[in-house]
């Protein structure tokens, strides 16, 4: 049997990170994110939860712009280290070991005749190339408009 170690959560930055580097030289960064927990249709109480999130190298590069209060999303999975203390107990830690972390704060410029803010897509501070836009040239449509032969039309199989 297979298993699955990911996690996807959408919160906000308890504080702002701590960036720091390994002996090694990796560059690492961590912060607590703080995630709603909505109330239960058995009457259990709302709350939250205040979660550990790591990232490493360039993950936690682009952490830098993040401050206490915005919301993110952190992609990634669930790691679970021991240590040893002084007097000898092992102590747990559970964090969200983070591979992706993408700004979700919007920044409001003016507003337009609404009256209603308008979102500055460019506003993330975290733009990575993967989420960077792309332009139309870059995708090769395979003659999308050409129409399609008549030997390539399968007969309809009805349901």
């Amino acid at each position: 049997m297979s298993s699955l170690n990911k996690i996807i959560l959408v919160g906000t930055v308890d504080s702002e990170p701590q960036q720091r580097v390994t002996n090694s030289g990796d560059a690492f960064a961590t912060f607590t994110l703080i995630v709603e927990r909505p109330e239960r249709q058995d009457g259990a109480p709302a709350g939250q939860d205040a979660i550990d999130v790591v990232a490493w190298r360039e993950v936690a590069d682009r952490t830098q712009g993040l401050s206490a209060g915005q919301m993110v999303m952190v992609d990634g999975r669930v790691v679970t280290r021991t240590t040893e203390s002084e007097d000898g107990r092992k102590q747990y830690f559970t964090e969200v070991d983070a591979k992706f972390i993408r700004n979700l704060s919007v920044s409001v410029s003016g507003g337009d005749a609404s009256g209603l803010p308008v979102f500055d897509p460019n506003a993330s501070g975290l733009e990575t190339k993967e989420s960077a836009s792309l332009e139309e040239s870059e995708f090769d449509f395979g003659g999308a408009d050409k129409p399609l032969a008549d030997e390539s039309i399968e007969e309809e199989v009805p349901f």
